[in-house]
């Protein structure tokens, strides 16, 4: 075979496959690259059949996995300087102002300014913020190549899940964490005291029938004792002792009253990211996805060091009330990487994850009538970005330190206990320590001593949780205590 042979050899499939790339992103309604790539990849391959060698792209892989960091993430290629610039457009809706904070600052605005961090890392990045959450299903359902539409949005778990029905088509795929309730969502009863005392009858429960502070209401009287088919949730004209009530949007009820709010249980109510499958499931896709999760969590670092700053440049950007803003601000808790890692099961030990979240909140809203079909098969999330996000960050942020919780507050939630084998004991302190990570967790059990304390050195080893966070002491009937935050 002499040297015009072999060359042909190497050039051929080299030409077909950028042929042959060329055409699935014109069907797939991507941009279309620039041939001067597909023409430089001939030239290298030439350069190769005449024995020059050639210099090998890169394509740096994270630690562990087989995919390439994308170009512009950390531990991946660096983003060549002098190549021109063609920006990948993506979409993001969010349920509020304050749901796209981090964005918006990193972006420079909400279009895009002339410092935004977006523009550098290969994106053109739009944000679009409303106070209506079907407005938000809608734009995701009319994808992001249209003007209204949507690549990715941002609402509350509940809100997503209650909204899945109708979203099913596109196949959603939970696809990161934004933040967690901390204290927006509120629920109130006839004392501060009702969910420590056992409750008999029914239940009215005021409130938005698939809003996030209902699903919290509904949760706690659960856990408290009181089946989900005893409770009934009424929107209009309600007047009962048991409200649901949204702190960031709502006049609030009666102090004596507030029984518990998500500053207590702060990881059962995340703000997700939500992405069509068809932006999760090529890797090019995916590679965009991590590039823009990379710039987030930028602005996420901005807004943390200043939060007043961050709400008066955000309410600057979209005409929100500055004041309403910095109180809606500090009624979240903004998820850094480690707790997008921990929140979908890549840090180890951790028993409350967006997984468990998405099968309890579907639990709960076909119980009472907001869905009607049965859960997915599987749960609809996707750790392959986050999972990249972790594996491609150069540091590796520590979880935030907690103070030692109390045992001398007052009882915030007493859940009871009927003849359940130890491995669910087991199971239901982790998953209480859990929501609720800044209480003290106390098993009251009539089983003797060493019983006792062996369940809670378990749980305690299996979830590792400190000596301070979970005790046990002996009572009349098998109880798990939830003590209120100090």
């Amino acid at each position: 075979m002499n040297k015009r042979q072999r060359l042909m050899l190497v050039l051929l499939p080299a030409l077909l496959g950028g042929l042959g790339f060329f055409a699935y992103l014109r069907l797939d309604g991507a941009t279309v690259p620039d041939l001067s790539a597909v023409a430089a990849a001939a030239e290298v391959a030439e350069r190769e059949a005449d024995g020059e060698g050639g210099e090998a792209t890169d394509t740096t892989e994270v630690a562990g996995t087989d995919t390439p960091v994308p170009p512009g993430v950390d531990g991946g290629p660096p983003v060549d300087a002098g190549a021109p610039v063609e920006l990948t457009q993506l979409r993001v809706v969010g349920l509020g102002a304050d749901s796209l904070a981090p964005g918006i600052l990193a972006n420079g605005g909400r279009e895009g300014g002339p410092e935004s961090r977006f523009t550098a890392a290969g994106l053109s990045a739009t944000f679009r913020a409303s106070d209506d959450a079907s407005a938000v299903e809608r734009a995701l359902a009319l994808g992001g190549d249209a003007e209204d539409g949507a690549h990715l949005i941002v609402l509350p778990l509940p809100t997503f899940v209650a909204s899945y029905e109708r979203l099913k088509a596109l196949d959603p795929r939970i696809v990161g964490v934004a933040a967690w309730s901390s204290g927006r969502d509120a629920f109130y009863g006839p004392s501060r005291d009702s969910l420590a005392e056992r409750r008999r009858g029914n239940v009215r429960l005021c409130g938005p029938r698939s809003g996030p502070a209902t699903f919290l209401s509904l949760y706690l009287l659960e856990l408290s004792g009181t089946g989900l088919d005893a409770i009934t949730v009424a929107e209009n004209n309600c007047v009962s002792e048991y409200l649901s009530v949204d702190r960031g949007g709502s006049t609030e009820g009666n102090a004596s009253r507030l029984v518990a709010t998500t500053a207590d249980a702060s990881t059962l109510i995340p703000w997700v990211f939500v992405a069509p499958e068809a932006m999760v499931e090529g890797e090019a896709e995916r590679g965009v996805l991590a590039r823009w999760m990379k710039v987030w969590f930028e602005g996420v670092s901005t807004l943390r060091s200043d939060v007043p700053g961050g709400a008066r440049t955000i309410a600057g950007e979209t005409s929100a009330d500055p004041v309403s803003l910095l109180q809606r601000l500090g009624q979240v808790e903004i998820a850094d990487l480690a707790q997008n890692a921990a929140a979908f099961g890549l840090s180890g030990r951790d028993s409350v994850t967006i997984g468990s979240l998405f099968g309890e909140t579907w639990r709960v809203w076909r119980t009472t009538g907001v869905l009607a079909t049965p859960a997915p098969e599987s749960v609809p999330l996707d750790t392959r970005v986050v999972a990249a996000a972790v594996r491609a960050s150069s540091a590796r942020p520590e979880a935030p330190s907690r103070s030692a919780p109390s045992f001398d507050t007052h009882v915030l939630l007493s859940h009871r206990l009927s003849a359940e084998e130890r491995a669910d004991v087991v199971h239901r302190i982790g998953w209480l320590a859990g929501l609720f990570p800044r209480s003290g967790i106390e098993l009251r059990s009539s089983q003797n001593e060493g019983r006792r304390n062996a369940i809670v050195q378990e749980a305690r080893a299996r979830f590792g949780l400190s000596e301070e966070r979970v005790r046990a002491r002996r009572g009349r009937q098998d109880t798990l205590v939830v003590y209120a935050v100090q």
